[in-house]
Parts: structure tokens; sequence; C-alpha cells
């Protein structure tokens, strides 16, 4: 049989084998605690990735400068607030959206925002 998740908790429970894909290319094979170290290891070339603006999505016209919450660490149940900060960009023509994935300590995505969803565009124009 085979079962796909994220459920962390729920693969080591069910799985007594399991396959590591990303982006539909099978990158591990075997058993569940490896496959599970290698999802793992993967959220830290991710964001060695990230660093790298040519290996981020978009066209890096506009980059955020920074990116902040009160508290890095939550409890389930609680609001999270997310500031994003941008300069200014008085060459862009437009206005653009802000996208975002938040990931728990198991790099489980437990909220996608957009604001394109709250009609929010943003003018590069201002800071």
């Amino acid at each position: 049989m085979l079962y796909v998740s994220h459920q962390l908790q729920t693969v080591q429970s069910l799985c007594s084998s399991a396959m590591l894909l990303d982006r539909g290319t099978l990158t591990y094979s075997g058993t569940v605690e490896g496959t599970l170290a290698a999802y793992r290891d993967s959220f830290e070339s991710f964001a060695l990735a990230q660093r790298d603006a040519d290996q981020r999505p978009g066209t890096g016209a506009l980059r955020l400068s920074s990116v902040s919450m009160e508290d890095e660490f939550l409890k389930s149940g609680e609001d999270i607030s997310v500031r994003f900060s941008a300069p200014s960009a008085e060459h862009l023509v437009g206005s653009y959206f802000v996208s975002a994935h938040i990931n728990n300590d198991q790099g489980v995505i437990v909220a996608q925002c957009d604001s394109r969803l709250l009609g929010a565009w943003f003018d590069p124009n201002s800071p």
C-alpha cells in the first residue's frame, strides 16, 4: 500500500519503509527514519539555497529587506504576526503582492498567506 503524507508522526506509526520526493523526483528511498532524516536535511539545503537570490522564485526585481516575528516559537492556536519590509523601487511598474509559507519545526507548512486574498497589493514606490 502506498501512503502519501506530510504528517511525520503518521508516517512513523504506519509505515515500514518510505520514499522522499522533491518536486516529483525521487531523492531518497529506504527506512522511515532514514527518509525522515533526509527530509529534515532538505530544509537546511533549502535554507542555504534561499540565501542565493538566483535560487529564489520570482524575478528578483524587488526583494524583502526584512522579515520578522515577535516570537519565533508559538503554541498551536496562537495568532501568527509576521512583519515584511521592502525598500522602495521606483524602477518597477505596477503593484506587487506578498505570499508566504509558515513552517513548523518539522518543516511542515502550517499556514499559507497571500495578500491577494485580501485584495492587498503594494506600491513599489512606497517603503
